[in-house]
This record gives C-alpha cells, structure tokens and sequence, in this order.
C-alpha cells in the first residue's frame, strides 16, 4: 500500500503523517514516516507482507500537527486462489489424463 502525501515543510501547518497504523481483523501493524528534505509530494510504501485477511482494513493516521494532506492511497494486492478453485483444476487435469490414456490404449 503506497500514501501519497504533500509536504509544505511546515507552512501553514501542513506536514505528512508522523505514523500510520495499519488494522485488518486481528492484526496491527505501525509504521513510522520520515519527513524527506524538501516541499515535494511523495509517497510512502507500507509492505504489510503475507497473511493479512479480512473484509475491512483500518488505517489510523497520526500527525505531526494541526494539517495533513493524503493526495491519494494505492493498494496493491496479490489474488489468492481459493482451495475449491485450486481441487477443481486438478480434477479437470486427471479427467484430461485418464481420458487420453483410454484413447491410447
């Protein structure tokens, strides 16, 4: 998941977050932000790695000061098949094997 923030080094009290707190189900994660040199937007990536489940997801921003500004949030995901779909290729791969070995025999 990438935040993508402006920083106006502080004027007019705008500064990126000072951490983001991440929560799906059970499970919580914070990360810290670094303030980069200079007023340019950027982006800070959250890797939340493997094994985060769940229908919602909670994102808890803390700042530094009175105003912040997210231009935008990008997640990023990777499917994960579900065991059904995974038992019905097989089925259907044993199907095509056991019919080309009666056609050859």
């Amino acid at each position: 998941m990438t935040l993508w923030h402006d920083d106006a080094d502080g004027v007019g009290d705008i500064s990126p977050p000072a951490a983001v707190t991440v929560t799906v189900g059970s499970r919580t994660q914070r990360f810290e932000l670094s303030d980069p040199a200079g007023p340019a937007p950027f982006g800070s990536t959250l890797a939340l790695g493997e094994g985060w489940q769940g229908a919602q997801m909670q994102l808890a921003i803390e700042r530094f000061n009175n105003g912040l500004m997210l231009s935008e949030v990008t997640f990023v995901a990777t499917p994960v098949p579900e065991p059904a779909s995974a038992l019905l290729l097989a089925m259907g791969l044993v199907a095509l094997r056991s019919r080309r070995l009666r056609a050859q025999g």
